[in-house]
């Protein structure tokens, strides 16, 4: 049959056949999809568990940081009652003034740790605030 041998109502008509197995596009597309989504899944996972080991080590150094302030203050308080007791002596005339000097220096020596280890205790402990996110409600 011809096209032009069609009545008029029949020649504006089609038909539209669509197979959904011929649709390997969007499938591929959708696996593709699939596939991104596991892999984001799997970068978040990763980088969570980088910061949570980033900082576990930085509480770590809080504490040995902690413990080294703890240190120096003992040091530092000692050195200052070693300095006080030399004073003591050279008050009494049993010491000289090289040992006052002495004890003054190592004073002052102890003071300067004491104050290293603070601001590197602050740091970290600054450290550790920002690797959780806490940093900013801090301010």
């Amino acid at each position: 049959m011809r096209h032009q041998q069609l009545p008029a109502e029949q020649r504006n008509r089609s038909v539209s056949i669509r197979f959904p197995l011929l649709n390997f596009i969007a499938a591929r597309r959708a696996r593709a999809a699939d596939a991104d989504v596991v892999k984001a899944t799997k970068q978040a996972d990763a980088a969570r568990n980088q910061v949570s080991e980033e900082t576990l080590r930085l509480q770590r150094s809080v504490a040995q940081m902690q413990a080294a302030r703890e240190v120096a203050q003992l040091e530092y308080e000692i050195a200052e009652q070693n300095l006080t007791a030399v004073q003591t002596r050279i008050d009494a005339g049993t010491a000289t003034l090289h040992d006052l000097d002495d004890a003054s220096s190592q004073a002052s020596e102890r003071f300067i740790i004491l104050q290293d280890v603070t601001f590197e205790l602050e740091r970290n402990e600054l450290g550790v605030l920002r690797s959780m996110g806490d940093l900013e409600k801090w301010l």
